[in-house]
């Protein structure tokens, strides 16, 4: 009786794990199906469908990649290398550097040329990918690096020298980004894939930006769009309009702003059909700027407090720190001068969680603001009143702004020579 009972539990058991193993094989065919849709005019239905089922994905992950599970080491690689561009799209970068690694993991123990020379490199691109947003840059350097040396193909090479080419621009480093960029693109070019050719003009387009050699920043904007809506791919046709219009609103003629304005509001179209809070919180930004710099106040307060709410909800604190900064200046502008100071409070709270072209291309505003600021604070409070200048310097000696940079020294000197107003004299 005991040998039928032991041979029972251990039938249920082996009928459980097939099931499981069915459920596994399911969702991953479901996966490939609804991602392979992402770059498509589709991908809207096709993310919805995926966060519908999502948590059975994740199950299925898990399961498959446990050693005393399922322990299908196949399934598991497959399964990381299909979801990282959703976790992405919807902008789950905590979740992905939970369940990545277990992708990373299947793919040693299977130890393949597959698994090893593409598997691999690829989720070792969304793992950075991840850790670049989370502003984790020199975990996300390595992992470009790692996926760059073992990449066996092109394509892969190329993914990881346009990623590379983001960390170094992020860090000022432009010769890297430039170099790095073009290497992409060649890359791009001998595996006739458009999508990757874009995108490294995309990024050598952002350092040009970044360097306000803006003519060969829209020029190469304008090839990486035109490449992005001949392959389709709708969430980059997006990416790819912010960007445009980012080089547009800093070359900065009324017409180019106009220019650059219908540019973000077809992208925020397209990020609204794609349910992306990160896409549409930037494009928000971008549109209260060049509101901003139109003089229309009102406008573009309404689209940064929009973005506020999407940057605070995904805990992006570099968006964060931006739009503080771009809603100081236009409360400021707008001659609401406690709205002005209190955003320009919270920036100087963030502002560690900006990054070197934010600090490049903020720095006109923020430095604006700050002095706003400092000059509030004066009668009040003359040391708080010394660190807003102070944040200023800093700011306008980085950007090379040499006029604020010098109405921020004199102020600072102006401060210095009243000692009677400090706190610790009173």
């Amino acid at each position: 009786m005991a040998d039928a009972t032991e041979w029972s539990h251990e039938r249920r058991q082996q009928q459980t794990a097939l099931a499981e193993l069915n459920h596994a094989r399911l969702y991953l065919s479901k996966a490939q199906q609804w991602s392979a849709k992402f770059t498509t005019a589709e991908a809207p239905d096709n993310l919805r469908a995926m966060d519908a089922k999502i948590g059975n994905i994740e199950t299925a992950l898990q399961r498959t990649a446990d050693p005393d599970q399922l322990n299908q080491s196949e399934l598991a690689r497959d399964l990381a290398v299909t979801l990282y561009d959703y976790y992405d799209k919807r902008c789950r970068w905590d979740d992905w550097v939970r369940l990545g690694p277990l992708g990373l993991e299947a793919c040693q123990r299977l130890g393949d040329t597959y698994s090893l020379g593409e598997a691999y490199p690829a989720i070792c691109n969304g793992l950075g990918i991840v850790h670049r947003m989370l502003n984790n840059l020199k975990e996300a350097i390595k992992l470009y690096e790692e996926a760059l040396r073992r990449a066996a193909r092109d394509e892969l090479k190329s993914d990881a020298l346009t990623n590379m080419a983001d960390i170094h621009r992020l860090r000022g480093e432009s010769e890297q980004a430039l170099r790095c960029a073009q290497q992409a693109v060649e890359l791009g070019q001998q595996a006739s894939d458009k999508d990757r050719e874009a995108k490294g003009f995309e990024y050598m387009g952002l350092m040009y930006t970044s360097l306000k050699e803006y003519e060969k920043a829209i020029e190469c904007h304008e090839r990486a769009l035109r490449l992005r809506e001949e392959t389709g791919n709708l969430p980059r046709v997006a990416l790819a309009l912010d960007f445009l219009s980012a080089a547009l609103t800093e070359r900065g003629s009324n017409d180019n702003l106009k220019r650059a304005l219908v540019g973000y509001q077809r992208a925020c179209e397209i990020e609204t059909q794609l349910e992306n809070q990160q896409g549409l919180a930037r494009c928000y930004v971008a549109i209260g700027k060049i509101y901003s710099r139109l003089g229309e106040y009102e406008k573009a307060i309404e689209y940064l407090q929009m973005a506020s709410g999407f940057q605070s909800e995904i805990a992006f604190l570099r968006g964060v720190a931006v739009t503080h900064i771009e809603l100081a200046y236009a409360y400021l502008r707008s001659g609401r001068l406690e709205q002005g100071v209190f955003h320009t409070e919270e920036a100087s709270k963030y502002r560690q969680h900006l990054l070197a072209p934010d600090r490049v291309l903020r720095a006109p505003e923020f430095c604006q603001a700050l002095l706003e600021t400092a000059e509030y604070f004066e009668q009040r409070d003359v040391e708080q009143a010394e660190d807003f200048a102070q944040i200023a310097i800093e700011f306008a000696t980085e950007a090379k702004e040499d006029v604020l940079l010098e109405r921020a020294k004199q102020l600072q000197q102006r401060l210095t020579q009243r000692p009677t107003q400090r706190k610790d004299a009173r």
